[in-house]
């Protein structure tokens, strides 16, 4: 039996220790382990504590540097892997968690979340979670609600969240609120609703005609995007609705846009760290796209940089540029241009050529250059976003290193009210 508190800083970790020190700090203090005796000394098995660390690495993906790395100076979701590799290195049947992503950010939450359903499902492990999180409650098999020390409601998730005036009154949000709503809503109107979520038996899920299960736990990333996802949908609903002329073109180019992305990232991750070392220090970021990408530089700019940087930044579309941002083009500006094949490419190349002739700090992620065009032409623009959302996410990560802030570093989301 194993306990992960939800005071990590407190209790849980030595912020000023490296990683694998915190990882066996509890077997060597409770149990002994990973030391050994010599004379009139017990010192530490260092081989067997690098070992140990490198595999909860390995199997918990903590995103570091390696084993000798400073606790403290991880993002909250892997510390909070951490503390649960402490815990899992004194072979538990029965792991305790307190609301393991208190103080977390919504990428963090999503990786402690997925890390404790996989400890359940893969290796058998009974995990009993404290939380007062609904959307963290309905992925467990059983949810018991407690009420002043005794037992309100209990059953699986969806037996739960259906009681939805009982589940109100207690306080408690139904999971997730805004979108079990909406699926309702749709189902009561007659529309056919199809459901995407990770696993079966959600509250969702009872609104829904049809149910696709996104496996958040596969190891490719490309086929785990919500737009690969989501797109894969869009192309197969409409060829069985009223059929699509460029169905197969849409099929193969869903075949190859994983590998596509795999060598571009080879191609320009050197490329995302040195724009990131340049533009550390920069306190604005503009974005610019367009077509089905005009998302990406949306995304790139709400969330990659002003939320997950702290950097000044907007998204701007590349056909509004000449309707007046491009009065705030100069030489020390920066853009990050996100430019599309197909037909809304010409927008993007217009942006380029004034940026060329004015701008000096440009950044251009072109999925042409970056081998897009071994897709069909009649398609190609719909897999556009997929390459540029990869491709996006490793700027960010360039930007990140070089300001050292790691990218789930938050002052405001969900640490305070709002």
């Amino acid at each position: 039996m194993a306990m992960v508190s939800e005071d990590r800083r407190g209790v849980g970790l030595l912020l000023d220790q490296s990683i694998e020190d915190n990882i066996v700090f509890n077997a060597m203090q409770i149990k002994g382990e990973y030391l050994h005796k010599l004379a009139f000394f017990t010192l530490k098995n260092s081989s067997a504590v690098r070992k140990t660390a490198e595999k909860m690495i390995h199997d918990l993906d903590i995103r570091c540097f390696g084993p000798m790395q400073h606790t403290g100076t991880l993002s909250g979701g892997n510390q909070q892997k951490v503390c649960i590799a402490r815990a899992l290195v004194m072979g538990p049947r029965f792991l305790f968690v307190s609301e393991p992503t208190r103080g977390i950010d919504i990428g963090a939450k999503k990786l402690v979340l997925e890390t404790l359903v996989r400890l359940n499902r893969e290796q058998g492990m009974t995990v009993i979670w404290i939380t007062h999180f609904m959307e963290e409650a309905a992925v467990a098999d059983r949810v018991v609600v407690l009420d002043k020390g005794k037992i309100a409601l209990d059953g699986t998730p969806a037996e739960v969240f259906s009681q939805v005036q009982k589940v109100k009154a207690l306080g408690l949000d139904v999971y997730p609120a805004e979108t079990v709503e909406a699926a309702r809503v749709a189902k009561e109107a007659g529309a056919s609703v199809v459901v995407l979520c990770s696993k079966h038996d959600v509250p969702l899920e009872q609104y829904g005609d049809y149910t696709v299960i996104y496996r958040i736990e596969t190891d490719n990333i490309v086929e785990n995007l919500n737009q690969y996802v989501i797109l894969t949908l869009a192309i197969e609903l409409l060829e069985q609705t009223e059929g699509y002329a460029f169905y197969e073109d849409a099929l193969d180019g869903l075949g190859k846009i994983p590998g596509i992305c795999t060598k571009a990232l080879e191609q320009i991750h050197g490329r995302a760290m040195a724009w990131g070392e340049r533009m550390k220090d920069e306190p604005v970021i503009y974005t610019m796209g367009s077509g089905p990408s005009t998302f990406v530089s949306y995304m790139q700019s709400i969330c990659m940089f002003m939320e997950m940087e702290w950097v000044h930044s907007s998204s701007i579309h590349t056909g509004e540029y000449f309707h007046g941002p491009f009065e705030i083009t100069d030489k020390n500006t920066p853009f990050l241009v996100f430019e599309s094949e197909g037909r809304t490419r010409a927008l993007d190349e217009r942006a380029l050529r004034f940026l060329g002739k004015y701008a000096e700090k440009v950044e251009i992620i072109d999925v042409k250059e970056l081998g897009i065009n071994s897709i069909a032409d009649s398609v190609v623009e719909f897999f556009s976003p997929i390459l540029h959302w990869v491709i996006g996410l490793d700027y960010a990560g360039g930007l990140a290193a070089a300001k050292k802030h790691p990218l789930m570093m938050r002052r405001y989301m969900y640490k305070v009210e709002y």
